[in-house]
């Protein structure tokens, strides 16, 4: 081989490598898509993060006054999308989308004019957009006109309910507002189900645990996360939009195993028969969840509602295995001041390993469950919520079934 010849493979090698890299790297500046793997983690981050702000910032809070205007809701939402993004908890190449949340919403705004969620679609391209518009003027009275259609060139819709575009335009869940996945309509407001921890297997084998939720009240599941810990939570599994009636049973599978369906059940319980995947249960409501199982040993679960409030918390311990892990303690005494969990204090105190009772004394000791599906779990043993490790016991299981 020639020296110009081997030059011009060199250079031709050297160009390939580059639009490679380059391309990768252009993948990998985008936020909910493109090719990039790293792409795949940006709904888990963003929903995490929404839940962390709505709680934080709580929109209601923000009246339009002095120090609660609108400028005082972004800043606090972006504050904490600063801080996900120094922790690693969001990639940066989010941060200007989900900052565009809290920019697009109703919090804060000028009551007077009582200002709307308004979905905009461009005849022309079917473009979709969304923006927040006044439905008064400066009175307060005088009605206002801007989120009305344009013949032959938009359609407008308000959505009254919203505060958030994105709650109201992203028909799909896909975290964009963008046709054809949208569709300019407004979403339907759904009331949120209430839901309990019911029955916990925190052993299986390969992490294949399982949670079972009971419905409390009638609703929609949409976006209910399942959690463990409290100052550092773990993302166990986020619930599709499910309507439940009251005592429906959910259970959650976390690291799907080779016997568990590819996708949750969200039209009925028996959606995906178990006589079709093993691992599912006919008269409850089988969801998938994320990759990642329990941590058995000392931890608090926790349910926490779309909005960001906590519906129910648990904290387990396995006992015989010594000092509690770092935070349990502090999560504890967290769910406890919440008035989550009973008793309220130890003998006056918070509880810790040293108070009388204990802090592991007051909670539920998960030790003995099984390492299979099928194995023994914690379970609550009455209809009765008390809130206190009374309610629980491990026993054989009754996953998919009512437990009393």
């Amino acid at each position: 081989m020639t020296l110009r010849i081997r030059s011009v493979l060199v250079l031709v090698l050297a160009g390939l490598l580059s639009f490679v890299a380059s391309d990768a790297r252009a993948a990998g500046k985008t936020c909910l898509t493109g090719t990039a793997p790293e792409v795949a983690g940006d709904p888990a981050q963003i929903t995490a993060l929404r839940q962390t702000i709505d709680a934080t910032c709580d929109c209601a809070s923000f009246d339009g006054s002095a120090g609660k205007k609108h400028g005082n809701y972004v800043r606090c939402a972006n504050n904490a999308i600063l801080t996900a993004v120094g922790a690693n908890q969001l990639r940066p190449q989010c941060k200007s989308t989900v900052k565009q949340f809290y920019l697009d919403s109703t919090c804060g705004q000028n009551p007077k004019l009582h200002e709307v969620v308004c979905i905009k679609k461009t005849l022309a391209n079917g473009k979709l957009g969304c923006s927040i518009k006044p439905t008064t003027r400066g009175d307060g009275v005088t009605p206002s006109d801007t989120c009305a259609p344009s013949p032959g060139k938009l359609d407008q819709v308000p959505c009254p309910g919203f505060v958030r575009c994105i709650d109201a335009a992203d028909n799909n869940g896909d975290l964009r507002i963008a046709a054809p996945g949208d569709t300019g309509a407004c979403n339907p407001i759904l009331t949120p189900a209430r839901l309990l921890l019911n029955e916990v297997s925190p052993n299986v084998a390969n992490t294949h645990d399982r949670i079972e939720l009971l419905a409390v009240t009638a609703g929609n599941t949409g976006g209910i996360t399942v959690e463990q810990d409290i100052a550092s939570p773990t993302v166990l599994a986020t619930l599709p939009s499910i309507e439940v009636a009251a005592g429906d049973l959910i259970v959650v599978h976390l690291n799907p195993g080779p016997s568990d369906a590819t996708t949750s059940e969200t039209t009925s319980k028996d959606e995906l028969p178990s006589s079709t995947f093993a691992w599912n249960f006919d008269a409850a409501w089988d969801v998938l969840g994320g990759t990642t199982g329990i941590t058995y040993s000392d931890r608090v679960l926790v349910v926490r509602a779309a909005d960001g409030h906590i519906q129910d918390a648990v904290p387990f311990i396995r006992s015989g295995i010594g000092a509690p892990p770092a935070g349990f303690v502090a999560d504890l005494q967290a769910i406890q001041a919440a008035g989550l969990w009973l008793p309220a204090s130890c003998g006056g105190k918070p509880c810790s390993n040293t108070t009388t009772p204990s802090a592991t004394a007051v909670s539920v000791d998960w030790a003995g469950v099984g390492s299979t599906v099928t194995g023994k779990t914690a379970a609550r043993t009455s209809a009765t919520d008390t809130d206190t490790a009374a309610d629980w016991a491990v026993g054989v299981s009754t996953l998919g079934v009512p437990n009393f």
